[in-house]
């Protein structure tokens, strides 16, 4: 009787704790599942953050981009007025197709909108590539590469 009493006791014993164990276990999943939920929303506006101060930066160093060139333009409309008429009018076409394009970046810039990761930097490669050579276009207005 004892030993069948201490086998009883063993089997109660052994199902108490797979069934506490077999409780726990969904607990803990879910418990496992929210920190990863919870990490992954941090992870998730931790790069948020970071691409919008990107996207900031860039924005800002974009329109003093623009704000230079502008600014540069009204210079050579400046500067002009002192030249030939012939010469004017072939310098003031340039600077108005330059000055064109330079809008044109602004429009291109304020209407950006985000794609993902890869149209981001594609955009922004584009971006800087095109403005650099606007700006060194910008530049050159007054050196004859006629040859």
């Amino acid at each position: 009787m004892k030993t069948f009493i201490f086998k009883y006791a063993s089997a109660l014993l052994i199902t108490a704790l797979i069934s506490v164990t077999a409780c726990n276990s969904p607990e803990k999943k879910v418990e496992s599942a929210q920190e990863n939920v919870n990490d992954a929303k941090q992870d998730l506006k931790e790069a948020q953050n970071k691409y919008s101060e990107e996207w900031q930066k860039f924005h800002d160093d974009a329109r003093l981009r623009i704000t230079e060139n502008n600014n540069q333009i009204a210079e050579y409309r400046i500067k002009i007025k002192n030249e030939k008429q012939e010469a004017r009018v072939k310098y003031e076409k340039r600077i108005n197709e330059l000055e064109a394009k330079n809008h044109d970046f602004e429009v291109k810039l304020d209407q950006y909108k985000d794609n993902g990761s890869s149209n981001w930097e594609s955009f922004k490669r584009e971006f800087n590539h095109d403005m650099d050579e606007l700006g060194h276009a910008i530049k050159d207005v007054f050196t004859n590469n006629e040859k």
